[in-house]
């Protein structure tokens, strides 16, 4: 045991200084505080981190903290616990392990937990059940807690020291707590506003994100495999040490009309369109990119035209994108362009205005096959875009009472209008049917001036197709 000891103690002094991996602790600090500003009073909130998960028998996906745990500790160890009190926090940590972590390489440790993201105390696992579960909500009015099934057991265990301290409650010495809230009250709000830091890292991951799309359209060649098209977008992350936000799509011909595509195993034909969906992430922050491009080196005429037409349906919203809008005007702007580009293929008939009115009755009446059959949704039939953050899908509410939210500066979307147009839609021009186009940015508010964050990944139609034909000339050179 000793020399395991030893061992793990030189490997602690070969590891990475984690101070480096996360960002400035102060920012942690600042969050953790604003979060206690907006504490009930006598209360205490419990936050747990991500669990391990099975992929199969005894191999594990690779970790993924929860976003709130990040968001309030910068700290990637699994099985862990923050305890949040209006005037203090404190952490508990799974115990150190020398010969597991012989195998899976060192945690992080109780006093570095405390120097390094400036948590108040610090303390093993093993002491919070059952040692201080019942201190610490003995007397509580309020307990924040997220209850959305158990992670390690704990929410379980957390509600039965509850019922305990209920029974115990007769004899008048202690109370357990009368109200349960989500800690997402004040959490998701807080993370629907990102700050400078987040902005930062946003810019971050998009360069690296910016490079993996790049190098798909320098090096993507017909007759190779999406799969081969998905690996190099993997290289182009795991290269700066960044991952995968979501499971890429790499969907040519007709998948691209497969709005969530996976299975990237076709063989890419010449004449071929191809969309692709992917965004690097790195410090739990995400990123969502769509660009579509085509196999060869120059877009078919009917390709531009339906390019062009959600192109500029994006420009469109995308101006959309300021403060005192919001989500619903940015869905509408990009609609009516479709709507337009629609009737003018001979797709549709009459006026988008109509249209649009029409659609909202029908989405009035909740109705879902009568919202399935609404006209433009046959082909273009999700939402023009989404919150964006630590989750690709980030939290935040889009309405208050019912009234859609506002925009504000410092919250972070994504404007993806597309149209598909299935390859089996006999009710169709033939030369329309199995082309999918989709286009994505992601967009910074600010007051009356949207940043395109992305900007730097080519998406015009003279820009895609100057580099096509260079990559092309470059494989033809001997």
């Amino acid at each position: 045991m000793r020399m395991l000891k030893s061992l793990v103690s030189e490997k602690y002094l070969l590891d990475e200084d984690l101070s480096s991996m996360t960002p400035d602790s102060e920012i942690f600090t600042k969050r953790r505080s604003h979060f206690q500003s907006q504490m009930l009073p006598n209360s205490i909130a419990f936050l747990f981190s991500s669990s391990p998960k099975t992929r199969s028998r005894d191999v594990f996906y690779p970790f993924r903290q929860d976003s709130d745990f990040f968001y309030l500790t910068g700290i990637e160890e699994p099985l862990s616990i923050l305890v949040i009190e209006p005037e203090q926090c404190f952490l508990y940590l799974e115990p150190s392990d020398p010969e597991k972590e012989i195998w899976e390489g060192p945690k992080l440790e109780l006093s570095r937990a405390e120097h390094f993201h400036g948590i108040s105390k610090a303390k093993s696992r093993k002491d919070f059940f059952p040692k201080d579960i019942s201190l610490l909500l003995s007397n509580r009015d309020v307990l924040y807690l997220r209850q959305k099934g158990t992670r390690d057991h704990f929410e379980e265990k957390i509600l039965t020291e509850i019922n305990l301290l209920s029974q115990r409650a007769r004899s008048g010495k202690e109370r357990s707590p009368h109200t349960i809230i989500s800690p997402n009250t004040i959490l998701h709000p807080m993370r629907l506003i990102k700050s400078s830091e987040e902005k930062s890292l946003l810019e971050e991951n998009l360069a690296i994100t910016r490079d993996a799309h790049l190098s798909l359209l320098q090096k993507t060649q017909p007759g190779m495999f999406e799969y081969e098209l998905e690996a190099i977008i993997e290289y182009e992350f795991r290269k700066q040490n960044s991952y995968a936000a979501y499971p890429s799509i790499v969907a040519s011909g007709k998948n691209a009309c497969i709005l969530h595509y996976t299975k990237n195993n076709r063989k890419i034909e010449k004449g071929d369109l191809i969309l692709v969906d992917a965004g690097a992430e790195k410090l739990c922050m995400c990123t969502d990119i769509t660009r579509t491009f085509p196999a060869g080196e120059k877009f078919s005429s009917i390709q531009k035209e339906v390019y062009e037409a959600v192109l500029e349906s994006q420009k469109k919203a995308i101006r959309k994108c300021t403060v005192g809008s919001n989500m619903d005007d940015v869905h509408k702007e990009a609609v009516l362009s479709l709507i337009e580009s629609l009737i003018s293929f001979g797709i549709l008939k009459g006026n988008p205005i109509d249209h649009w009115e029409r659609s909202q009755e029908t989405e009035q009446t909740k109705d879902a096959k009568k919202i399935k059959d609404i006209s433009y949704k046959r082909y273009f039939m999700h939402r023009t875009g989404h919150w964006l953050g630590m989750d690709v899908h980030d939290v935040g509410s889009y309405y208050n009472m019912k009234k859609p939210l506002s925009l504000q500066n410092g919250m972070v979307c994504t404007v993806e209008p597309g149209l598909y147009f299935s390859p089996l839609d006999e009710t169709i021009p033939r030369e329309f049917r199995g082309i999918g186009v989709r286009i994505e940015d992601d967009v910074w508010i600010q007051d009356r001036n949207p940043i395109v964050l992305s900007q730097e990944i080519p998406k015009e139609v003279s820009d895609i197709e100057k580099i096509r034909e260079e990559s092309f000339e470059h494989i033809s050179k001997p």
